[in-house]
């Protein structure tokens, strides 16, 4: 029941924010965490954040970065979750490939088959 409320909740919200002012924490950490304090939602602590490096590994099945985040980072960390950082869209190349909304994609569908 809380994502149907959430979406619509973010949808709302942007539907009535001015565009060229909306912070993309808006409908991320300051609308959690201002639900939180009113309704005490489950929460965990262990969302890693995704590079650009890793998220192209993910999106493209392999490559150093993810070796490093499945040998090292996940092991050690047990994530429950990992931030994709969509507003790393367009970010430096890394190994000559920039940062697309095509490697998102890609990188939840290869999360999902894990």
């Amino acid at each position: 029941p809380f994502l149907d409320f959430y979406i619509d909740s973010c949808q709302s919200i942007i539907r009535r924010a001015d565009a060229s002012h909306i912070a993309p924490q808006m409908i991320g950490p300051k609308l959690l965490t201002a639900l939180h304090s009113i309704v005490d939602l489950p929460y965990t602590e262990s969302i890693g954040s995704a590079s650009p490096h890793l998220l192209i590994d993910l999106a493209e099945g392999g490559g150093a970065a993810l070796d490093h985040y499945q040998s090292v980072i996940r092991e050690e960390t047990q994530d429950a979750g990992l931030n994709l950082c969509h507003s790393l869209i367009g970010s430096p190349t890394y190994r000559g490939v920039t940062l697309s909304e095509e490697h998102l994609l890609k990188s939840m569908k290869y999360l999902k088959q894990k």
